[in-house]
């Protein structure tokens, strides 16, 4: 290596690898502004800035490159010219440090700093210094600072100037040395052994909603400064000095509190910047030395504040005996291991003690800018860097995580946390409130909303007497094709309850229930409450040990079942059939309501459900708890007798409790689901459709797959008018395609518990809420209150996540024999001693508008299918298996929305996993059967010797097949094979392999079947469960191909069969609403609107809200005329903040159809124009806002007129004839789908032809030609860069020859003030409905003569081949305005559309309406000023 040529230091690479990370960010500049506050010699101040560059090395460093790595050298001298920039104001100096921080340093090729002077008018300023963190760092700027102010007084005052000798080679040279000595490898030990079983990286969660972001947008932060005023940091420093520790050990505290308790983490590192200047020569040198150190912090709950900060202080002496081993060093040594380390922090506090003040008697001050840059998710900085007294507190954080609000709570929160610990410094750190004073009241409050009345001395039972009474003859269940009245129902179930009397039933007696959905069921049900019983409902599926427990936990006293399953299981009790025939005595009974025995606090039913431990617990529910739940005064549901419900659920899952009361308390009709018709989604849909369901209960799995099916269904005839949601976490965007299919569906979100009574919040999704992923389940129900809370039961602030606890009406009596469960789980409230606490184990967080999101449970517990599965049950229960030796059950999911069950197994002689099933099936119910066995010699643990889950899932899932490989032997085979191992995450299944055997349960074939639907193969479930193998399903069953439902296929060409009439007479259009009126079209029409008629113009304009819309199109109607039409707005120009692309505008129903009622036309002009982009977005504007402005139209019989375009005619393949192409044609071959603003344009004109075809919608169609500059003075489009035709032009004129392909294109050069005024005039005109116009000028130009036209008689344009030309531009440098035309596949395509507009020429001169002529004045008036430009 060359002598004078140096690696980077440790220090510098750093920042290198940050460089190269983000290269072509700002994220490295640092910059300051120093303030001189009295009248200055400029001059002098120049003068002082060059000795100080001069004098200081870091100012001279050049960076290079050489096999591959990076190298220094520093420069004899540096030539640098300080410029001095005149300003008036504080917003001029604050634009300036904006323009400079923005700056993008070159680094191998540019001075790695940008100084200037600032100079007021009354002679004070200052300098600005942007300087790259490569050859500084903040003590650097400090320096910096400080020499200014030196250097200027030497200057000023003539003083002998004392050189700096200080250099940044000799720090250089030191620190080789240091890497070659003992201390090195010792410092290296020690950060070793400090990182040991090192924790994850963690960060302050936040839950804003933010979309997708790109790189660059990922590291775009603001700051956010707060001031602590002195009197606090008095406080502080006073309680640091009785306790001997610094300031930074405080705070660090103090932060780390709140960092761990808002992560629930007690093990975690922050990153912390270390001066790392060890000599008082170093101090003095500038240069990039600061080296950020991980500091692990261990905060546990039973640690004082006090022995908590004198830890972090201990903790600091060891981390500073060690600072000089580099972070970077660390990051090496961990990746050696583990080569996919990660960054140990997100997370960074700074305590910046440089100050920048001297003692030479100028009044100075010194600020820090922040860059807009972070790499971090948040830095906290901590400073006065002028000598204040007070700390300013400084949060850089990342926008596309946090939300200032964010921040600023944040901030409260500590400062509360402060003062916590001065007033009590030995607070146990999990006595500490992270939640402010004000906080805490806010939530508090929130709960005393939910108080209610409801009918607290009645009963089910008593409730369900009233309904038959005043609704006898309606229906009330439905099974199949038998029913059962109101009347008849009671009666039944009072002949049951009669019976069951008869028997020695008293109230709270258990009464055991299992049979399959029928009418028996439900009488059953009811005749057990009538007779003071309580119900213990027990599925099907159960097995006979599962169901023996729960007879003898619970005591039960008799069992109810029908003939079909009596003989199913051994039944210890008298077991009783409910079958309804005339053999049955039971309803020989008396038929009368009996004489209720029952209180509201009796119990109603008890379910079981998984327990931890391996054993179900009972939980116990009283009437009381459902009669709040569904009679209460705050009801947020409008169900009536003419409701039609289903009962889908188990009634062993407490949603059917849900479907059941509140069904019949309401006189409503309950359909009881068959379980074939439950398994199957078209026959569920079928069933939905027949009996005219109007509200529909189900766990959004299930939903998933049902909506998947019901979207192949091209008819909208279904009756639901509420879809409510509830048993697992809900994603709102997969059920979007619903809500944009049925309107009128109000979908809610519940989540629930069965301890607190099915349902705990409500929470109806709204358009925007249905555009998220995540699960927000709303505000709790009434009688009911939910804290967030951590698990010392403090209520926790907004945005963190906790525990949600529920407390009030809802509440159940408990866990049945299980009294130490309930001393855990049901809990006295800290808050109101009168209150009990149910703890759900469900993490939530609560937002400032009162709504909860549900984020996961806390413990083992996971949601199969909406049942509540505890894994260590699963365990608890292998682990009997003498085989088994150590088990693991863990979720997985297969999906965004689905869990599946996977055993880890260490064995000492291995089993099959068929004999695995068959094992388990016997001691769970069928939801708790792992799908998948993993056989392994032992478990993975993680180096705290824990079971390492991570590794687990991690795994790979192999799955045993009996079979030898067989290979597809047709197209349904090989789609049907491709499907299974996508849904079963397995490969290479063969076409003999059992489906079922393999893991697939009746969800995954719900969704296998839609899928083999989407591919155009009708496959049944029940047939797979029957015939089991991909074979046997090929050879018995023969698949028919039926249109695809996804592609529009166009085989015909299509036209607009419209007649050439001319009329005069004139529509009346009182109130015109236009959409895109802020675009280079949309205002000119406005304008001419204003102008030309006396209608009021109402303008859809999407923006956040009225004042934002308002100034956006005021700033256009400004820039386009000045301030003419200003005084019209709110006057006859009226803005509404709407959004086209979504239902009804994103308006509220009352504000849509208001806005329906008023309108007489509409002028569609909105899209989006370029021609290259998002698919999506191109979709959501140009063809779903026509939709919208369609249904719009049609719906409250408005006029409808469409602004398109003539790139509809797109091109033809070149093979193809030429076609003409007029007002009448809309497809006629050509290839529209080759761009995606031309495709989204005709899909567009499409829905239009065919809702004109289908529907009363009246409606004209404007196809606009090359719209260029005003007429009248050559004013064009705003953002006029991004106009293809004129990039075009100007590149093309800037060139002296053009390809014979350029030079022969046609084009028209229509105005747009002309354009405009066409269209304003012919919307009026009634005869204009129902027709199709091409809006362009009928003279066209040659290519080449327009740019001839442009170009000096002496510079006329060569043509040459197209070969020719390529060859030419290759070396040129400005060629952007042509890429796309070099860049297409034009040959596959030539011009062979010729477009026509005869039939709008005569249309318009029939509207006295005509073309300017475009002449040569009217060229040079619109392209001179580009040209001059030297564009």
């Amino acid at each position: 290596m060359e002598s004078n040529v140096y690696e980077l230091t440790n220090a510098q690479k750093s920042i290198w690898n940050t460089e190269l990370f983000f290269n072509g960010s700002n994220i490295n500049n640092i910059c300051g502004t120093i303030h001189l506050y009295e009248p200055l010699d400029f001059k002098d101040l120049q003068q002082a800035l060059q000795l100080m560059i001069n004098e200081n090395d870091n100012f001279h460093t050049k960076f290079t490159l050489k096999d591959g790595s990076v190298y220094q050298s520093f420069l004899d001298k540096v030539d640098y010219d300080v410029e001095i920039v005149d300003i008036n104001t504080k917003d001029d100096l604050k634009k300036l440090e904006d323009t400079m921080i923005s700056r993008i340093f070159d680094i191998l090729n540019s001075s790695l700093f940008d100084i200037k002077i600032f100079r007021y008018p009354d002679m004070t300023g200052g300098v600005v210094v942007n300087i790259h963190h490569l050859i500084s760092d903040s003590w650097t700027l400090g320096l910096i600072a400080k020499n200014i102010v030196n250097k200027y007084v030497v200057v000023h005052n003539k003083i002998p100037n004392q050189k700096n000798s200080n250099s940044y080679i000799d720090y250089i040279s030191a620190e080789e040395k240091y890497i070659n000595s003992s201390k090195f490898e010792k410092d290296k030990s020690f950060w070793s052994e400090y990182l040991a079983n090192r924790p994850d990286c963690i960060s302050i969660p936040s839950f804003v909603d933010t979309p997708a972001i790109d790189a660059t947008t990922a590291l775009k932060g603001k700051r956010k400064v707060f001031e602590m005023n002195s009197s606090l940091v008095q406080e502080i420093n006073d309680f640091c000095k009785i306790y001997n520790v610094s300031m930074y050990n405080f705070l660090m505290a103090i932060y780390s509190i709140y960092i761990g308790r808002i992560n629930k983490s007690d093990d975690f590192i922050l990153g912390t910047p270390i001066l790392n200047r060890t000599s008082s020569v170093q101090k003095g040198t500038m240069g990039m030395f600061i080296n950020t150190v991980p500091v692990r912090i261990k905060p546990t709950d039973k640690t004082s504040f006090l022995s908590f900060v004198n830890n972090i202080a201990l903790d600091f002496t060891s981390i500073y005996r060690h600072q000089k081993y580099s972070y970077q060093y660390i990051l090496e040594d961990l990746r050696k291991n583990d080569p996919s380390t990660p960054n140990l922090y997100q997370i960074l506090l700074s305590y910046q003690i440089t100050k920048t003040t001297t003692d030479e008697g100028i009044n100075s001050s010194c600020d820090w800018s922040f860059n807009g840059s972070i790499a971090d998710d948040m830095d906290i900085h901590f400073f006065d860097l002028n000598n204040s007294g007070n700390i300013d507190i400084a949060y850089d954080y990342k926008i596309s995580k946090y939300s200032e609000d964010e921040i600023i709570r944040i901030h409260q929160r500590i400062l509360y946390m402060i003062e916590q610990v001065l007033i009590n410094p030995g607070l146990y750190i999990k006595e500490i409130s992270i939640a402010t004073m004000d906080e805490l009241q806010e939530i508090l409050n929130l709960a005393k909303e939910n108080d209610c009345h409801y009918p607290s001395n009645k009963t089910i039972s008593q409730l369900f007497e009233e309904q038959a009474l005043s609704t006898p003859e309606n229906v009330a269940i439905k099974f199949k094709n038998a029913s059962m009245t109101y009347r008849e129902l009671n009666e039944k179930s009072n002949q049951v309850a009669h019976f069951l009397r008869n028997l020695g039933i008293k109230s709270n007696d258990v009464i055991g229930l299992r049979l399959n959905k029928s009418l028996e069921m439900i009488v059953g049900i009811l005749g057990i409450l009538k007779a003071g019983g309580c119900y213990l409902p027990i599925d099907l599926s159960y097995p006979q040990e599962r169901v023996s427990f729960m007879l003898k936990d619970s005591s039960a006293k008799l069992f109810l079942t029908n003939n079909a399953h009596k003989e199913d299981l051994e039944i210890p009790i008298d077991m009783y059939l409910l079958d309804i025939n005339s053999k049955n005595e039971i309803y020989n009974n008396n038929s009368d309501n009996l004489e209720c025995i029952n209180n509201p606090d009796d119990l109603i039913y008890i379910i079981y459900t998984s327990g931890s431990t391996g054993t179900p617990k009972g939980v116990m529910l009283k009437h009381r708890n459902i009669v709040r739940l569904i009679k209460n005064d705050k009801f947020q549901f409008d169900f009536n007798e003419n409701d039609v419900w289903t009962m889908f659920h188990s009634v062993a899952f407490d949603f059917s409790v849900w479907e059941l009361y509140a069904c019949l308390l309401y006189g409503s009709k309950l359909i009881l689901v068959p379980e074939t018709t439950a398994k199957d989604a078209n026959k569920f849909l079928q069933l939905l459709r027949d009996e005219k369901v109007t509200v529909l209960n189900q766990t959004p799995t299930y939903f998933y797959n049902l909506l998947d099916r019901e979207l192949l269904n091209e008819h909208s005839d279904l009756s639901v008018r509420y879809i409510i949601f509830g048993g697992e976490a809900l994603k709102p965007n997969l059920v979007k395609p619903w809500k944009d299919k049925y309107p009128f569906t109000r979908i809610i979100n519940m989540y629930g518990i069965t301890e607190t009574t099915v349902h705990v919040t409500y929470k109806e999704l709204l358009e925007d809420d249905l555009l998220s992923p995540n699960s927000n389940i709303g505000k709790p129900i009434p009688t009911l209150k939910v804290y967030v809370m951590d698990q010392n039961l403090h209520i926790l602030p907004y945005g963190v996540e906790g525990e949600m606890c529920v407390s009030g009406l809802g509440v159940c009596k408990g866990y049945l024999n299980r009294p130490e469960l309930n001393k855990d789980r049901f809990v006295i409230n800290p808050y109101n001693s009168n209150e009990i606490l149910y703890r759900s184990a469900d993490d939530a967080y609560l937002t400032p508008d009162g709504d909860l999101h549900y984020l996961g449970r806390i413990d083992n517990q996971v949601k199969i299918r909406g049942f509540r599965v505890e894994t260590g049950e699963i365990e608890t229960k292998l682990l009997r298996h003498p085989n088994i030796k150590k088990c693991v059950v863990l979720p997985k999911k297969t999906s965004d929305f689905d869990n599946y069950l996977v055993a880890y197994l260490v064995m000492d002689q291995k089993l099959s996993t068929s004999d695995l099933k068959a094992y388990i099936s016997k001691l769970v119910p069928t939801y708790m059967v792992p799908n998948y066995f993993v056989f392994l010699d032992k478990l993975p643990l993680t180096n705290n010797g824990k079971i390492d889950r991570k590794k687990l899932l991690s795994l790979d899932v192999k799955i045993e097949k009996k079979k030898k490989y067989e290979a597809p032997r047709n197209e349904f085979e090989k789609v049907f094979q491709e499907i299974l191992e996508k849904n079963l995450n397995i490969k290479n299944i063969g076409i003999d392999d059992n489906i079922i055997e393999l893991g697939a349960d009746s969800l995954t074939l719900m969704r296998i079947t839609i899928e083999l639907l989407e591919k155009n193969f009708i496959v049944n479930i029940q047939d797979i469960y029957e015939l089991k193998t991909i074979r046997a399903l090929s050879d018995n069953f023969s698949y028919p191909k039926h249109s695809n439902l996804y592609k529009r296929t166009l085989k015909d060409n299509i036209y607009f069969n419209f007649k050439e009439n001319f009329s005069n007479k004139k529509i009346s259009a009182k109130n015109i609403l236009l959409t895109g009126a802020t675009g280079y079209l949309g205002i000119h029409i406005l304008a001419e609107l204003i102008k030309h008629t006396n209608s009021n113009v109402y303008c859809i304009i999407r923006n956040k809200n009225s004042i934002a819309s308002k100034d956006r199109l005021l700033k256009k109607l400004e820039f386009y005329f000045g301030k003419d039409f200003l005084k019209y707005i709110d006057n006859r120009i009226f803005v509404i903040v709407a959004d086209i692309s979504k239902q009804q505008f994103g308006l509220s129903y009352e504000d849509y159809d208001n806005l329906g009622n008023k309108i007489d036309l509409v002028i569609h002009s909105a899209a989006i124009v370029d021609h290259y982009g998002s698919k999506d977005v191109f979709n959501l504007v140009n063809v779903i806002g026509t939709n919208n402005i369609i249904d719009f139209c049609t719906n409250y019989s408005i006029y409808m007129n469409h602004i398109s375009t003539t790139s509809v005619s797109a091109s033809l393949p070149s093979a193809n004839n030429p076609v003409v192409f007029d007002e009448h044609c809309l497809y006629v071959g050509q290839n529209y789908e080759s761009n995606i603003y031309i495709k989204t344009k005709f899909e567009a004109e499409y829905n239009i032809w065919e809702a004109m075809e289908n529907s009363n919608l009246r409606a004209s169609i404007y196809r606009l030609g090359n719209i260029t500059a005003r007429y009248s003075d050559g004013k064009f489009q705003e953002n006029d860069e991004k106009n293809a035709f004129l990039n075009r032009v100007l590149t093309i004129a800037k060139l002296d020859k053009i390809a014979k392909s350029f030079s022969s294109l046609k084009i028209d050069l229509s105005p747009v003030d002309y354009c405009a005024e066409i269209i304003s005039k012919l919307i009026l005109i009634e005869s204009s409905y129902s027709k199709v116009f091409h809006i362009y000028h009928n003279n066209s130009f040659k290519f080449i003569d327009l740019i001839n036209e442009l170009k000096p008689d002496n510079q006329k344009l060569e043509e040459i081949s197209d070969e020719e030309f390529y060859k030419y531009i290759k070396d040129k440098e400005d060629i952007l305005g042509i890429i796309n035309d070099l860049t297409s596949n034009s040959s596959k395509y030539n011009s062979n559309i010729e477009m026509k507009n005869k039939f709008t020429i005569n249309y318009m001169k029939n509207a006295d309406l005509s073309w300017p002529e475009i002449n040569k004045k009217y060229i040079n008036k619109f392209f001179d000023k580009f040209l001059s430009k030297g564009d």
